[in-house]
């Protein structure tokens, strides 16, 4: 059984419509629900449990194999839920409540599944996760079924179920343990890793000291490595510049009386002086190449000037190779830039800083641990003692539950061990185990040995409907869990169903799938799937019925059809009768 909320609710919280596309057998359906009792029937094979498919995947559900309609590409459900602004507010919204419309007076939540087995979930519209849907729904819809008889035996959901029974400010009580429980388990966590460094402190300090001290040593170089480097490329090609620069010289000005490239510049300035005055374009030409001649004769002396000032020493581009190494070293260490290092650096020295104050993170967290789990203990015994004051109350109101589905002399209990050496959990220290005898003179034994399928059924709505004098969901799904029962007990399981789907005080929307006459002839709303196979391809379509058409399909529930008298005056009356 999912956990459900707890929340109240009245008849305008409800799933309003459910759209179906590409679903196992259905191709399209929209089925329009009301408040009270929702019942779908069909032929066994139909597609009954379509809708059971449907509503755990809007539910945040897993999707199953071969859940797509063959030949489609994906399918799609949708659900569209009608409630007050107030339930809507109390809802833990996750994820998705930032998104949300402010002025709602409905939730809309949708799974998309493709063929391959992909899955999208959507709320509002936008896309969120399987989890926040799953967040949503199970505070939404509790579900119920063939399937959640295994989970009502397991001890984990019993005490959820005796917590839901003990109500609201109980349930309130538990969402604060494990609020708690849960910052317990951080701390603890966090507890663990400090005593991991303690454990190894000297050795780390050892390893974070040698890391730190080896930047440490070269810090300043670090911070003018790209100096460092021009200047050891200068001195490492001291020589070249050297003999470049006087080459360069010669080939343009020689210090002997060869000519060279401003001598010659100097000549062709000269013939071109010779004949100024007669050509207007030749004298441009002329002064350009007198402007060319200077030029060059200056280029020569800055090339043996800048020869004249290259001077090094031998010693120091050997320093600097030893200063270069051990930067190298360290780029190849730790990144491959001087920054990439010294942002090392730093995180080293955090580090280092942070092993320093562990010893006192230690000492005060140890102290706040101590503190968490007395106020867990404390916690954990007021969640005991309310278990303990409501379980009695708990058994007579399921024991009153049974006598109504026809199961006057058993016997239900609810053994709740406390073991005060017990590791704590989310729901504190306590076992829960539900105990049944069927019948008199039978010893109690565990639910699991002592009720049979269709007992189990009606053990599961007799809990449901005990549960719900403490609170309740604002949606039910019942999906067949009265297999296995019939005749007296079916007329029991249906009055019971309508009760729950009917009290004035707190009425909640019912949506029951069923096999059984007795309950579908309850319904405010009944739903018929029939199944057709055209061209070797089997559909089934949802359709709401009313009048005649339900009378027709009660008599093809107890197994005749309309033209059976004393069938369809069997169907009317189980009508009348509702």
């Amino acid at each position: 059984m999912r956990n459900p909320s707890g929340l109240g609710a009245t008849r305008t919280d409800m799933l309003r419509e459910l759209r179906i596309e590409n679903l196992l057998l259905i191709e399209k359906a929209e089925i329009q629900f009301g408040p009270g009792l929702n019942v779908i029937t069909g032929e066994t094979g139909a597609g009954k449990t379509v809708l059971a498919h449907a509503l755990d995947l809007i539910t945040g559900g897993k999707p199953r194999s071969g859940i797509v309609r063959p030949g489609a590409k994906e399918a799609y459900v949708e659900g569209v839920f009608d409630l007050e602004s107030e339930l809507i507010g109390e809802l833990e919204l996750g994820e998705t409540a930032e998104n949300l419309p402010q002025d709602r007076s409905e939730i809309v939540l949708a799974r998309k599944v493709s063929a391959t087995g992909r899955s999208s979930a959507y709320a509002y519209g936008r896309t969120t996760s399987a989890e926040n849907l799953r967040e949503i729904g199970t505070q939404l819809i509790a579900f119920f079924g063939q399937h959640e008889h295994r989970a009502l035996m397991l001890s984990a959901e019993q005490i959820k179920m005796l917590d839901e029974f003990c109500g609201d400010g109980h349930m309130e009580e538990v969402k604060k343990f494990r609020s708690l429980y849960r910052k317990h388990l951080k701390l603890s966590r966090r507890l663990d890793e400090l005593h991991d460094i303690a454990s190894n402190r000297e050795r780390e300090i050892g390893i974070l000291d040698f890391e730190i001290g080896e930047i440490d040593e070269v810090v300043a170089d670090l911070e003018e490595a790209d100096e460092l480097m021009v200047r050891h490329r200068r001195l490492a090609n001291l020589e070249s510049l050297r003999s470049a620069s006087l080459e360069s010289a010669g080939l343009i000005e020689p210090e002997d009386e060869t000519p060279g490239i401003a001598m010659n510049l100097s000549t062709a300035v000269a013939h071109l002086d010779a004949v100024s005055g007669v050509e207007g374009k030749l004298d441009e030409v002329a002064e350009r190449c007198r402007g060319m001649a200077c030029e060059a004769q200056e280029l020569a002396r800055e090339l043996r000037s800048f020869e004249a000032l290259l001077e090094g020493d031998p010693g120091e581009l050997t320093e600097l190779d030893e200063r270069l190494g051990s930067l190298n070293r360290l780029f190849n260490k730790h990144g491959p830039t001087a920054q990439v290092v010294l942002e090392k650096h730093e995180e080293l020295r955090e580090k280092r800083s942070r092993i320093d104050r562990a010893d006192d993170e230690l000492a005060e967290l140890e102290k706040e641990v101590i503190i968490m789990e007395r106020e867990l203990k404390d916690a954990a015994d007021r969640l005991t003692r309310k278990r303990k004051s409501m379980a009695l109350k708990m058994k007579k109101c399921v024991c009153t539950e049974l006598s109504d589905l026809d199961m006057p002399s058993a016997s239900f209990n609810i053994e709740i061990t406390d073991v005060k050496n017990r590791e704590l959990g989310q729901r504190g220290r306590d076992s829960v185990e539900f105990r049944l005898a069927s019948n008199p003179g039978v010893a109690e034994a565990l639910l699991k040995e002592a009720a049979s399928g269709g007992e189990l059924s009606r053990v599961m709505l007799a809990i449901v409907s005990a549960a719900r004098t403490q609170g309740g969901w604002p949606i039910m799904v019942f999906d067949e869990i009265d297999a296995g029962i019939g005749g007296t007990t079916a007329n029991s399981v249906g009055k019971k169903l309508k009760q729950i789907s009917g009290r004035k005080e707190d009425d909640r929307q019912v949506v029951c799938i069923t096999h059984l006459p007795q309950v579908a002839a309850l319904a405010d709303k009944h739903f018929s799937i029939n199944k057709r196979t055209e061209k070797k391809i089997a559909t089934a379509s949802v359709d709401e019925i009313a009048g005649d058409d339900v009378v027709q399909e009660l008599c093809r529930m107890l197994g005749a059809d309309e033209a059976d008298s004393g069938a369809k005056k069997h169907a009317q009356e189980l009508i009348r009768a509702a």
